[in-house]
Formats: C-alpha cells, structure tokens, sequence
C-alpha cells in the first residue's frame, strides 16, 4: 500500500507534493500531488501553478528525450 493510502495518515488533510517516484506517474487528489512524470525515461518533466487556491490547479508539462534507459 502507498503511503497516501494508508488509513489514518496524520497528513491526510495537508497537500503534499512528491516526486522520485516515476513509475507511479502524475497523481492529482485533493491532498496529494505525484509529479514525477518519468522525463529521464522519456516521459515528461512535470510542474503544477496554482490559482487562487491550493484546488485550483494547472498540469505544465514538457516532454524529455530518454537519457537513460531501465536498469541503467
């Protein structure tokens, strides 16, 4: 289980902001934002602007070349 999931999680209520986890991909829930997008794996390198709030939110993305491959 993911440490987001995990019920009762003292944070739960708070927005957290993670990356190094890019096989997980973007994840956008209301108190969890995954960014990392997997740019060295050729995916995208990933950012978010916020609006007024925390809710309003905008995915910025530029998309990377590989410059490693898997097991690397």
């Amino acid at each position: 289980m993911p440490w987001f999931d995990v019920p009762g999680r003292g944070t739960a209520d708070t927005l957290i902001a993670f990356g190094h986890w890019s096989t997980l991909g973007w994840l956008n829930r209301p108190h969890c934002l995954g960014l990392d997008t997997g740019c060295v794996w050729g995916g995208c390198l990933s950012a978010v602007r916020f609006g007024n709030s925390l809710d309003e939110r905008e995915l910025l993305q530029v998309h990377c070349e590989q410059e490693q491959a898997p097991g690397t």
